[in-house]
């Protein structure tokens, strides 16, 4: 699952007040409620880019990350968003190329990766999303990256579906 961030959080790191945040947010989904409406962190920095920008770092190690492969249902829409979000910023986009390079490289090198190669856009949008892989594309920090043979290939397993398939054929 991607990271998560609480309403709350944006909140008081941005210093921006809740009918901000509720109507940047009007059309985006609640990931997660527990007092709180959860959004991925990824479409909330982008909706709220003019008031997150200087705060991505603080956003981000605030963010939740429940360790799943899985990204969800609506993760394609999010990390589409997401891709063209970091396409705007120089270090950004080179580590999201970094990324893409190293996990298809570690998946081509595994077992039934063949199978796999028919869900390459929708991997190669998907991979930004990963909670870790989401720390290092915004803020650089590489500490929790994943082991690459061991993580492509399930990662792979888990996000390639019938939505990934919707979204090539669309």
């Amino acid at each position: 699952m991607p990271l998560l961030i609480s309403q709350r959080d944006v909140m008081e790191i941005t210093n921006v007040s809740h009918t901000t945040v509720t109507n940047a947010m009007t059309d985006t989904p609640i990931i997660r409620y527990d007092r709180h409406p959860h959004y991925y962190l990824t479409e909330t920095i982008w909706k709220l880019h003019r008031h997150a920008a200087s705060y991505i770092d603080r956003l981000t190690y605030a963010a939740e990350d429940d360790d799943e492969l899985y990204t969800g249902v609506e993760s394609l829409r999010v990390a589409e968003s997401f891709d063209s979000y970091i396409r705007r910023d120089v270090r950004m986009d080179a580590r999201a190329k970094s990324v893409r390079n190293t996990f298809f490289n570690s998946l081509a090198l595994s077992d039934g990766s063949r199978t796999y190669m028919t869900y390459t856009e929708s991997l190669r949008l998907k991979i930004l999303l990963n909670g870790p892989i989401s720390l290092f594309l915004l803020t650089g920090d590489s500490s929790e990256l994943p082991l690459w043979h061991h993580f492509s290939p399930a990662f792979a397993l888990v996000n390639s579906g019938l939505d990934s398939v919707k979204a090539v054929a669309a």
